[in-house]
């Protein structure tokens, strides 16, 4: 008897910490294309799949199957994550700059800071809330919760799949974002989500060319001078 109590607790338990993410099943998602990421594993495919759908319909979005509990990608989940693109000219044009949290991911697939420290779970989950909750406070985060979208850095090398735990970190901190206000409004959390969406973009380091130092400049145009100084000798020899 004791054993059978155990296990229907241990039961309900399970059943009850999987409820929090019963807002990502699939079924309550809307014009989205569903992904395997066999096949679309890192940033430029991604972009490449992406950019196409979005020239045939602006409206959809990418699902990826994921397993919330235990913060991977699994294709036979029943529940999803919204992951979005952005058009070809944002490569080179900052388009989300504004509403913006950016996140970089480093070698070991660790979320880190503008100084390259790396967050841990409770960092992660702040900073989500501190963007969506801004107000316009912080004006390098987001103006209103609508507008709250996270940015999600990867280089070309690196394979989407590996950023699942820190996509578990994020949603978590979405999530109590969602539990905090159904109790301060009373509103279901599926409304809330209406005013308070959850934008996640995936996006592409693009790496610049270093700039010139000013020797190399100095340099640079003393050729330039030497070359044209040439010209104007030839030209002269040319007209005598």
């Amino acid at each position: 008897m004791k054993i059978f109590l155990t296990l229907l607790v241990i039961l309900f338990w399970s059943c009850s910490n999987n409820e929090e993410y019963n807002l990502f099943e699939l079924e309550t998602f809307t014009n989205y294309q569903l992904i395997s990421l066999d096949s679309v594993n890192d940033i430029e495919n991604f972009n490449s799949k992406f950019w196409y759908m979005d020239s045939l319909n602006d409206k959809m979005s990418f699902v990826a199957k994921f397993d919330f509990k235990n913060g991977k990608f699994d294709k036979y989940s029943i529940q999803g994550i919204k992951l979005e693109g952005l058009p070809y000219l944002c490569l080179i044009y900052d388009c989300r700059k504004r509403n913006t949290l950016r996140l970089d991911i480093n070698k070991d697939y660790q979320i880190v800071d503008y100084e390259k420290n790396v967050l841990d779970a409770r960092q992660i989950k702040e900073l989500v809330k501190s963007n969506i909750l801004n107000y316009g406070k912080d004006p390098l985060l987001s103006d209103e919760p609508k507008f709250a979208n996270i940015s999600i850095f990867l280089d070309t090398n690196q394979e989407i799949e590996k950023i699942a735990m820190p996509l578990k970190h994020i949603v978590d901190g979405y999530l109590e974002i969602l539990t905090t206000k159904e109790k301060e409004t009373g509103k279901p959390i599926k409304l809330l989500t209406e005013d308070f969406p959850l934008n996640l973009y995936l996006r592409q380091v693009i790496h610049y060319p270093a700039m010139i130092s000013a020797d190399t400049y100095e340099e640079i145009e003393g050729e330039i001078r030497i070359d044209l100084n040439l010209i104007i000798d030839t030209t002269l020899v040319k007209e005598n």
